[in-house]
């Protein structure tokens, strides 16, 4: 999986499930949350994604209950032996990606506030193949970007410390190509961003 700018889709272990969502093909947004950098607000949209993304299920692996979306609100059904409700059955974090205000733009974050639009495709990632590739700009603040780096596959390690992770996931790679090079943070900051999602070849 390639992410410009882009999000994961499904990380899951045996007993934790990690799952990032497909977020958008294309999203132009502008919000007023002040943060240290851009570089902080393409780490914040993924790290989101990673964090908000962990589920249990039972020892031998069958959840006995799933969540669906009604009225912008996660639902627990049980899911009994009927394998199509099982091949349907999403966990609580996975619901509330994608629902809540309508069950159009889910957790993204910084909210869009132009055009978007929400997939529903899961793909199981591993968290630990998690690569970033920045342009020549961002290459001159080479030491904060391996800094954040650093921090965000910390705080990774952290959310899945004792848990036993599935093997066999994708590898993610983040594409990230800022415009300018400007450190100043200030009320005129242009915070807008896109962000794709998608595969290109190779399985990932």
């Amino acid at each position: 999986m390639h992410v410009l700018m882009q999000l994961p889709n499904r990380l899951f272990g045996k007993k934790t499930e990690h799952f990032l969502y497909r977020v958008t093909k294309r999203s132009d947004c502008t919000n007023g949350v002040m943060m240290n950098s851009r570089i902080n607000i393409i780490l914040l949209a993924v790290l989101i994604a990673v964090q908000l993304c962990i589920a249990q299920q039972p020892p031998d692996g069958v959840p006995a209950w799933g969540y669906r979306c009604t009225n912008s609100r996660c639902e627990k059904v049980p899911i009994g032996d009927d394998p199509a409700a099982r091949e349907k059955a999403v966990s609580l974090s996975v619901c509330r990606l994608y629902c809540g205000d309508g069950g159009v733009i889910g957790t993204v974050w910084p909210r869009p506030t132009g055009n978007y639009q929400l997939g529903n495709d899961l793909v199981h990632v591993d968290p630990y193949k998690v690569e970033f590739q920045w342009g020549k700009v961002l290459g001159a603040l080479g030491k904060y970007w391996d800094a954040a780096i650093e921090r965000f596959r910390g705080q990774l390690k952290v959310r899945s410390d004792g848990e036993e992770l599935r093997g066999g996931g994708r590898r993610m790679v983040v594409k990230v190509n800022v415009e300018g090079d400007s450190l100043v943070l200030n009320h005129g900051t242009d915070e807008g961003y896109k962000l794709t999602v998608g595969r290109i070849g190779g399985g990932d």
